[in-house]
């Protein structure tokens, strides 16, 4: 398995019709450091299946967390899709991977039910305009690469 054994968290949210997941390697609560966070929007064919060039961003980000011994994969699903059918459908009609949910809202109300507060964001986009998270009382202490060899 990718990154060894997790614990699996679910977070429903009944006004929007979605369910989280949450992944969670070590002791979250006791670490002076900021924890690692990789915040993911399912893809379901590349995260069930993997890409066709290796692992998916899914697969490495658990590795890379593995590897560490340490942090936190949260998993958003779209919301309103009551099924993995109709996720499925959605991303094909758009003729990708849906990746225009970016609900840093719901994202950031699970890190702080997980007492997360300062935390080092795993992603391949280290510029993003992430705006809000100080409202939240959430803090990003830097980046990490998810594809080292991307720049």
């Amino acid at each position: 398995t990718y990154g060894g054994t997790f614990d699996l968290k679910i977070y429903i949210n009944r006004i929007q019709y979605a369910e989280h997941i949450v992944l969670i390697k070590g002791d979250i609560h006791n670490s002076n450091e900021p924890i690692t966070v990789r915040m993911h929007v399912i893809d379901l064919l590349d995260d069930a299946l993997g890409n066709i060039h290796g692992a998916s961003s899914l697969q490495k980000s658990m590795q890379i967390i593995g590897d560490k011994g340490i942090g936190v994969i949260v998993l958003l699903r779209e919301p309103n899709a009551k099924n993995l059918s109709e996720t499925f459908k959605s991303q094909k009609a758009e003729g990708k991977a849906s990746n225009t949910l970016r609900d840093y809202g719901i994202g950031a109300q699970i890190l702080i039910d997980l007492g997360i507060q300062d935390m080092i964001l795993l992603t391949n986009s280290p510029n993003k305009n992430i705006i809000g998270l100080e409202g939240y009382n959430l803090h990003i202490h830097g980046f990490e690469a998810i594809d080292k060899t991307k720049d």
